[in-house]
């Protein structure tokens, strides 16, 4: 299966964003996405396919107030969630990789929006890692899901 790489991914204003955010916005669209699907495919479809966005779309279709919203967001949960952050940044995947902020990011979206994966299932059961997974797991159900949509005007909105 090929790898996820986002339109717009070596923009310079997505690569001055913190890996975390940039994590979180890829995740946003990997999600989202219909893939191989046109924007003129998508708007001619009377469901929109099921409140997907195009698979041509990507970070620079991103409305301004859409980035600042999901720059804000991750900036305020990073800072809330410092402490178990840290702990998890300490720790492993359970395939073995480094975690890291990128990899936190990426599960900040997924557990938020209930995609059946996340902080919860990352690091081996009963480790110090897993505890402060599941506390982070526990905030982020808390928080609203923030879903995209393609607007009138071409750009990618978050809701």
């Amino acid at each position: 299966m090929p790898q996820y790489e986002m339109d717009g991914k070596y923009e310079p204003e997505f690569k001055a964003l913190d890996a975390f955010t940039q994590a979180y916005i890829e995740a946003m669209f990997w999600t989202s996405e219909a893939p191989g699907v046109t924007t003129e495919e998508w708007q001619a479809t009377e469901d929109h396919n099921e409140g997907s966005i195009p698979g041509d779309v990507g970070f620079s279709d991103l409305a301004p107030e859409a980035l600042a919203t999901i720059v804000k967001q991750c900036a305020r949960f990073q800072v809330n969630m410092a402490a178990d952050l840290a702990i998890c940044y300490t720790g492993h995947h359970r395939n073995g990789m480094a975690y890291g902020e990128s990899s936190a990011g990426h599960d900040f979206l997924l557990t938020r929006n209930g995609h059946g994966a996340g902080f919860w299932d990352r690091f081996e059961s009963g480790t110090p890692e897993a505890e402060a997974a599941d506390r982070i797991s526990d905030a982020c159900r808390g928080m609203p899901e923030m879903d995209c949509y393609l607007g009138d005007d071409g750009k990618v909105y978050v809701s």
